[in-house]
Order: structure tokens, then C-alpha cells, then sequence
């Protein structure tokens, strides 16, 4: 929620000829001098809060299995790793990147909504090949949940492209039934 509440700093909406607000707060303009002061400020929070966590919980786990091993990896960050395989403690960290693949795909890609759901296709489409591939879970039918639910859900995000209102029907309900 933070780092989508502080991308939606870059969503801003043309309400008229070359005048741009911000789409979550109509009464700011964007691209003004003061918006643009904000901007390393606004970067800053994204590099620490959206890639700077996700980048010290991977190294946090690394070093904690370096220094603990395994058994006491598990029993000291169990809520991180217990439901992965000893080999992929680590795949939180790929959650994470996932899930800011969508949030970046929806906030900086707001005005280009097509665009904005190709990227969001192609994430978890990655997202359901990586965990196809590497079966990051200890119980096999989680990672075969987890990667059936990346594509159907890839399916749905397609099926709202298509330019067929029978085509995108037929393939938004079906992933939905399936899902």
C-alpha cells in the first residue's frame, strides 16, 4: 500500500489542453515547479520502501542462513521461509518482486491502460513459469496453485484486451471459472 500510495504521485490525468492534476488529489498540477521538487523526494521513498526492502529481506535471509544454517533459519524466520523448499528459502523475495511488477504496471502505466495490462500479463506469466519451473513450495500442489493462479490470472488481464467483446468474454469468464 505505501509504495502504491507514493507512485500514484506519477499518475496524473489531462483534465484540459495541457493541464495536468494529479489523479488521486484533482487540486494538484502536475508538472509544475513544485511538483517537480517533490519528484527526488517521491524516488527516494520508492528506492527505500519499494526496492530497498525487498532487497534487504533477501540479504537479511541470506546472511541469517550463512550464520544460523537451515534449522535455525527455519525456526527463527519461519513466517518467511517455512513453506519453501530448504534450497529456495529465499522465494519471499520473489513474491515480492511480483507483486511490485503489479503496482508498477498500474501506477506509472495509469494512463495507458492496454500497456499497463500487457506488463501485468507478462509479470505473471514469469511469476507462474518461475514457480512452474523451480516448485518453490514444500507441499507440490501449492507451487502447482500458485502458478495455475499467475496464469489464469494472466488469462483474465489478456482477455480484457482483446478487441472481440466474444473473444474477451469467452476468455475473462472461462480463466475466471477455472480460477
Amino acid at each position: 500500500p505505501l509504495a502504491a500510495g507514493t507512485l500514484r504521485f506519477f499518475q496524473c490525468i489531462e483534465i484540459e489542453r495541457d493541464v495536468f492534476v494529479l489523479a488521486s488529489a484533482p487540486g494538484k498540477r502536475c508538472y509544475t515547479a513544485s511538483y517537480w521538487a517533490l519528484v527526488p523526494f517521491v524516488l527516494v521513498f520508492v528506492a527505500v520502501y519499494a526496492v530497498g526492502i525487498p532487497l534487504l529481506l533477501l540479504l537479511l535471509l541470506r546472511v541469517a542462513r550463512r550464520r544460523l544454517g537451515p534449522l535455525l533459519l527455519s525456526l527463527r524466520y519461519g513466517f518467511l521461509v517455512a513453506r519453501y523448499t530448504e534450497r529456495l528459502y529465499w522465494f519471499e523475495f520473489a513474491v515480492l518482486v511480483r507483486k511490485l511488477a503489479v503496482v508498477l504496471a498500474v501506477t506509472v502505466l495509469a494512463r495507458d491502460t492496454s500497456s499497463a495490462a500487457v506488463m501485468i500479463v507478462l509479470a505473471l506469466v514469469a511469476a507462474g513459469a518461475q514457480v512452474s519451473n523451480l516448485r518453490p513450495y514444500l507441499v507440490p500442489a501449492h507451487s502447482h496453485l500458485d502458478s495455475f493462479c499467475c496464469f489464469s490470472a494472466a488469462a483474465v488481464m489478456a482477455g480484457g484486451l482483446s478487441t472481440s467483446s466474444t473473444g474477451r468474454a469467452a476468455l475473462v469468464l472461462g480463466a475466471l471459472a477455472l480460477n
